[in-house]
C-alpha cells in the first residue's frame, strides 16, 4: 500500500520482474513522473502516412533501490484533420485511419498549419519511478 499526500492510500501491484523489491522499507517515498512532449514537423511535400514506434526500458542498478524508467516514442507522418489555435491542439489522420489529438507546444507555429497538410510528428511519453528514504 502507498499512502498519498493526501493521507489516503493506494494499492500499487508489482510484477516479479521488479528489481531489488527486498529493499523497500516502511516509510520509503515513491515517486511517479509522467511527461509527455510532442515535436511537430511540417512537411512540402504529400507523402503517406506512416508509423514507427520505439520503446526503451532502465531498472535499478542491482543493489539499488528499485526504480527505472519507461519511455515510448513514436514517429509518424499524418494528415490534419482540425486545428483548435486557441487550446494549441492538432487532431490527426494516421496511418491506420484513426484520428489522434495532440497537444503542440507553444514554441511550434501553428500559423501555417492547415488542414489537410502532411505533418511529422514525434511523441515522447515517459513514466519515471524512484524510491527514496524519507
Amino acid at each position: 500500500m502507498l499512502r498519498r499526500d493526501d493521507g489516503s492510500l493506494a494499492a500499487c501491484v508489482c510484477g516479479p520482474d521488479i528489481r531489488n523489491f527486498s529493499r523497500i522499507k516502511v516509510g520509503d517515498v515513491v515517486k511517479v513522473t509522467l511527461s509527455e512532449e510532442v515535436a511537430v514537423m511540417l512537411s512540402k511535400d504529400s507523402r503517406p502516412a506512416t508509423s514507427e514506434q520505439t520503446s526503451t526500458i532502465s531498472r535499478a542498478k542491482k543493489g539499488a533501490k528499485p526504480g527505472g524508467q519507461l519511455v515510448n516514442t513514436t514517429s509518424m507522418t499524418a494528415r490534419v484533420a482540425a486545428i483548435d489555435v486557441t487550446r494549441r491542439l492538432l487532431t490527426l489522420r494516421t496511418a491506420d485511419g484513426q484520428n489522434k489529438t495532440v497537444r503542440v507546444h507553444p514554441e511550434i507555429s501553428l500559423a501555417n498549419v492547415k488542414p489537410g497538410d502532411d505533418v511529422g510528428v514525434r511523441l515522447t511519453q515517459a513514466v519515471v519511478v524512484t524510491i527514496t528514504e524519507p
